[in-house]
């Protein structure tokens, strides 16, 4: 009877060791016939500068892949020390370690311990989905058998290079390279044996022996791992103890850092709109998601950083309560976008205002007047009167267009002072003046045809009071058009990506600057002299002229009911619009200088901080006068407020003022209306001895 039962259990064990075996063998057998896939690295994408120094990535998972000569051969004895030691002698699977695994699970009474992988089946583990994360014999069979076909397939060197950059090395960050970055801030080919020995220590657990979590833990398996790279002969005990002497210094844990996102944001779209159109083996997905793009971009840190700090600067009195803003810089020689803002607060919005359509106010005056200008039947010093005027529309109620300060009127202006003034009669009063018809409508499309060859490509209506700005256009666009100004005439097309590259170095997209002559660069001058005016005394901005302390041109904007307020402006070296206000229109805020323009002057001020203050070019066709700015007529001694005013070659003035005529005795003037010349013969004699005993000299 025993006899009977002792063959049938051996009969049973037989049968399922011989089931085991013909299973294990189909098993190995269909495994290492697939056809096995590249391993999948999720890499992360790099986002460069102008300046070609990585500020930022993409994607979740923080990889950056590097080959194993650009790894510290210090870090490849220690992870082969502490991780597989017989790595460059078995085959995939170390039946030893297997073995010494299986007795101690037995020993400690658990059918999950340690596992006896190999670096081969570590990085198989972190290569493919398939192979799962779950403890399970059948999932290490599998792996094990995936092991063992990676090793005919690659060399040693290949997979350990491929594990140096799987490996999670705690603090959201994978592989050997981007670890080295965040806890030494330098490349993983740059560890010494102190830092490499500390890195390997982190590996088996992260959230322990991080020296960002204990530098305690993180010394002593720092002195692990030295003590094993020793104990097989891959350091000398000399060097073991000065490692051990040296003091672990980390660049510290940036938790908090103001770190370009908006700009981060503005790619990331580009990359989802475009990322089909690039040729690459990958799908768009996959590609954007773990392709380890090199994205080069146009965005300058310095600049980025201070507008990132611009749009909380606005008057001490104005508050930032319900509303959001945006600012787009533009480099005015080649399109170049080298900083945007696109709302205040990315926890509360990512959506960007730069490309938002808003009314511009009266930053879009200057398009007025470049068409006059170009007409040639206006000029700098043309004349014009700010009253009260009613002008008749076809089909429309009769149009009363108002000063800026309501019931306040400037009486006669120049084009400059016009300018200056932000005089929307003035305008209107232009615009009415260059109409194609009357009948039609009282608008100039001179101006329109102006603004959209300078860099707009919003919708224009055609309305009398459109060089007030009450066509939606975007920030973008604004700076971009003023670019066209700084740069002498030449529209750019603006752009923030210079070149994309796959993680091979092929180029997968590239954008060269693009320029076009659309205005004569004397009318661009005068237009940005005049501009400058609004920075100087009486003019709208005068008090922001002492902030920026180089030279500017910039125009202010509220809009109707002020719901928006714009600040246009440029340097010689960057162009720059800032809008702001309540999207919804829900609450009012101050002017443009106020608030948009203090902005402007803190981004001037930081981002061009080590920027040499050029000033802007004058043409060497372009002509100079002096002019009275009453008559806008040739000054004459007697013009006591004349200045320098630039003209295009054949539109200077030749007559001179008739105002303050250069005679030997000077006309009847009556400055009290009593009816009687207020002119004294003294008072004259004086200052026409003293005018002529002056040496001449000036502009």
């Amino acid at each position: 009877m025993k006899r009977r039962i002792g063959r049938t259990i051996l009969l049973t064990v037989g049968a399922i060791a011989l089931f085991t075996v013909i299973f294990g063998a189909i098993t190995f057998i269909y495994y290492y016939s697939q056809p096995l896939p590249p391993p999948k690295v999720t890499i992360a994408s790099e986002i460069y500068d102008d300046n070609g120094d990585m500020v930022t990535t993409l994607g979740g998972v923080k990889r950056f892949e590097v080959n194993l000569s650009d790894i510290s051969i210090h870090f490849q004895r220690a992870i082969v020390a502490m991780e597989d030691h017989r790595f460059y002698s078995h085959h995939g699977v170390d039946l030893y370690g297997i073995a010494r695994a299986v007795y101690t699970n037995i020993m400690n009474r658990t059918l999950y311990g340690p596992g006896g992988s190999t670096i081969t089946q570590q990085m198989a583990r972190n290569s493919y989905d398939f192979l799962g994360l779950q403890k399970r014999y059948s999932r290490k069979i599998v792996e094990a058998i995936v092991a063992i076909k990676l090793e005919t397939i690659y060399t040693k060197d290949e997979i350990l290079e491929m594990y140096c950059n799987v490996i999670y090395m705690g603090h959201s960050v994978y592989g050997v390279e981007s670890a080295s970055r965040l806890y030494f801030g330098k490349s993983a080919k740059d560890l010494n044996l102190n830092e490499a020995a500390t890195l390997v220590g982190i590996v088996r657990s992260p959230g322990y022996n991080s020296p960002y979590v204990s530098m305690e833990k993180a010394t002593s398996r720092r002195n692990i791992v030295l003590n094993r790279m020793q104990e097989l002969g891959f350091i000398t005990e000399e060097e073991n103890k000065a490692a051990k002497a040296e003091e672990i210094k980390t660049v510290g844990l940036k938790t908090s850092v103001r770190n370009i996102d908006h700009f981060r944001n503005a790619v990331l779209k580009y990359l989802n709109n475009e990322i089909t159109s690039m040729q690459s083996n990958l799908n768009g997905d996959e590609l954007l998601k773990s392709g380890g793009l090199k994205i080069y971009t146009t965005m300058n840190t310095q600049m980025q950083e201070a507008a990132e700090e611009a749009v909380e600067y606005w008057g001490e009195e104005e508050k930032h309560d319900g509303l959001e803003t945006a600012l787009v810089a533009i480099d005015p020689q080649n399109g170049e976008i080298k900083a945007m803002v696109g709302s205040r607060d990315l926890n509360q919005s990512t959506w960007s205002r730069v490309f938002a359509k808003r009314p511009p106010g009266s930053t879009f005056k200057p398009f007025l007047y470049a068409a006059a200008l170009e007409s040639r039947e206006y000029t700098a010093a043309s004349v014009f009167t700010s009253e009260p005027v009613t002008f008749d529309i076809h089909n429309q109620e009769p149009y009363s267009p108002k000063e800026t300060n309501k019931d306040e009127y400037y009486g006669d202006l120049t084009m400059r002072q016009a300018i200056a003034r932000s005089s929307n009669i003035t305008a209107i009063s232009l615009n009415h003046i260059m109409s194609d018809s009357t009948y039609r409508g009282p608008w100039s499309t001179d101006m329109i045809d102006m603004a959209m060859r300078l860099g707009v490509n919003s919708h224009l209506d055609r309305v009398l009071s459109l060089p007030l700005g009450v066509s939606p256009v975007s920030p973008l666009e604004m700076a971009n058009a003023y670019a066209t100004f700084a740069s002498g005439g030449y529209k750019s097309q603006p752009y923030f990506i210079r070149k994309i590259e796959d993680k091979h170095g092929n180029v997968l997209l590239e954008n060269r600057p693009f320029r076009q002559k659309v205005l004569d660069e004397n009318v661009a001058f005068i237009i940005t002299d005049m501009l400058t005016s609004v920075l100087e005394p009486g003019g709208t901005a005068s008090y922001l002229k002492s902030k920026i302390g180089r030279p500017a041109a910039a125009k202010t904007g509220t809009s109707e009911g002020n719901q928006d307020a714009w600040f246009v402006a440029y340097t010689p070296d960057i162009a720059c619009a800032v809008w702001s206000g309540a999207d919804d229109n829900s609450k009012t805020i101050a002017s443009g200088g106020r608030t948009s323009g203090y902005s402007w002057s803190y981004f001037v001020s930081n981002g061009l901080k080590d920027v040499p203050k050029n000033d802007f070019t004058v043409p060497n066709t372009i002509v100079a006068a002096k002019i009275d700015p009453e008559s806008g007529q040739l000054a004459t001694r007697r013009c006591e407020n004349s200045y320098t005013e630039y003209f295009l070659p054949g539109t200077e003035p030749t007559v001179e003022c008739e105002l303050h005529p250069d005679t030997i005795f000077p006309p009847i003037i009556d400055t009290d209306g009593d009816g009687q010349n207020d002119w004294d013969f003294w008072d004259w004699f004086f200052r026409k001895n003293q005018e002529e005993e002056e040496p001449e000299g000036g502009e």
